[in-house]
């Protein structure tokens, strides 16, 4: 019988040495499992794939130690701004913040373990991103070439998408900035005072991965946090209570609570910043209304010129543009659906603000076409290149780099 110690080590057996990195087995099959979630698989098609998966992985790391030769580096501000892109996705597709808090709370983990989780990948995306950037600025199409490619492939091109154009009304929501500010200012006031910092957590603050705890965070290294929060925490003294801090989630107060080599332990209070309730139901009602004035024959240019906070598009009357149905955001992508030419949406929720849509014209999958399609034909031309170039470049580097696979 094998051990539970022995059972990990069989798990976690390296599979791959690229340079001085490695890639163990426990990664290769997770990567497996949430690709056969996705796709059921036969046992030789699943061997298949793992193999696939294993030159992915060992591609990705190559790509890596190109970006490092060439000494391409991401900022933390880039690294921040992805990461909240990609948590704003998460919660755009879940709906609601109590959504989202109750998917983390399924996962067992709170939105900091996430970000923990997540910042390595980002990282090492936005550095592929950039390797790949750099290589396509070296591609030169020309007309002829759009041209000899639409012809070589005219049988096997995909249809062009279905493609809408749009008009909306928006309403921005208020963000409470002013009141947050104020709200989390008094609360230091009280601390100041001598209340207690935890027992005033508990009860005010709105982040509910601590709150429960007292706003204790536990102990952290450099590189966990978001950088505003981060450069307060580790320039206090132990005991010492920081000023407001303004970052992304809000804002905080934080404490110091224990030092241990490079690693804090700190209790926060945050304040979070963004519409109530309230907010939502009264731009919704606004909305319904300009709807319905709309509806009853109202002329929506006017009514978008007149009401809509998009300066850009108010000034055109609302109108949006063309837009491809499989690159819009789900909520639009799913109100779009019931609509028909002419129809209106009921308010839909936005990462700013709400709106209602118009759909103005529906154009349905169709061929491609040489002169109409001119853009996509290139960009599709652009793309085939651009993976040729990747495999070349990655066949050149693997013959300089020590690579060993194990997964025998």
């Amino acid at each position: 019988m094998v051990s539970s110690a022995a059972a990990q080590q069989i798990v976690d057996r390296i599979v791959a040495v690229v340079d001085d990195e490695i890639i163990l087995q426990s990664e290769l099959q997770q990567a497996l499992q949430l690709e056969i979630s996705q796709r059921p698989a036969t046992a030789a098609q699943k061997e298949q794939l793992r193999k696939q998966l294993l030159e992915a992985m060992i591609n990705d790391k190559v790509l890596l130690i190109k970006a490092k030769r060439d000494s391409i580096v991401v900022t933390e501000k880039e690294v921040d701004d992805a990461l909240q892109e990609q948590l704003d996705k998460i919660k755009d597709q879940m709906g609601s913040e109590q959504e989202y808090e109750k998917l983390l709370a399924r996962e067992g983990m709170t939105e900091r373990e996430l970000r923990r989780r997540y910042r390595v990948q980002i990282r090492n995306y936005l550095l592929k991103q950039k390797v790949m950037a750099s290589l396509g600025s070296q591609i030169v199409i020309s007309y002829k070439d759009v041209v000899d490619f639409y012809h070589t492939h005219i049988d096997s091109l995909p249809l062009r998408p279905q493609m809408v154009n749009l008009s909306q009304i928006f309403l921005r929501l208020p963000n409470h900035e002013d009141e947050s500010y104020q709200k989390l200012s008094e609360l230091l006031q009280r601390v100041r005072q001598g209340e207690d910092f935890a027992q005033l957590a508990k009860k005010y603050s709105e982040d509910p991965g601590s709150a429960e705890l007292g706003g204790d965070l536990g102990f952290f290294s450099p590189g966990t946090m978001l950088p505003e929060f981060e450069k307060a925490a580790f320039s206090l003294k132990l005991g010492e209570v920081s000023d407001v801090v303004r970052t992304s989630a809000g804002y905080h107060i934080i404490k110091l609570e224990e030092k241990k080599g490079d690693r804090i332990r700190v209790r926060h209070i945050l304040i979070r910043v963004g519409p109530t309730t309230a907010d939502v139901r009264a731009a919704a009602a606004k909305l319904e209304t300009l709807r319905t004035r709309a509806l009853n024959g109202e002329n929506f240019s006017e009514l978008a010129q007149r009401y809509s906070m998009d300066s850009q598009s108010a000034g055109q009357g609302g109108l949006l543009g063309w837009f491809s149905v499989d690159q819009l955001p789900p909520a639009f992508k799913q109100a779009i659906s019931k609509l028909k030419v002419g129809q209106i949406s009921s308010p839909i929720r936005t990462d700013s603000g709400m709106c209602i849509l118009r759909l103005n014209e529906n154009q349905p999958q169709r061929p491609l076409e040489l002169e109409k399609d001119r853009d996509l034909l290139e960009n599709m031309l652009r793309q085939e290149k651009l993976r040729q170039a990747f495999d070349r470049m990655i066949d050149s580097l693997k013959r300089q780099i020590y690579i060993d696979i194990r997964d025998e």
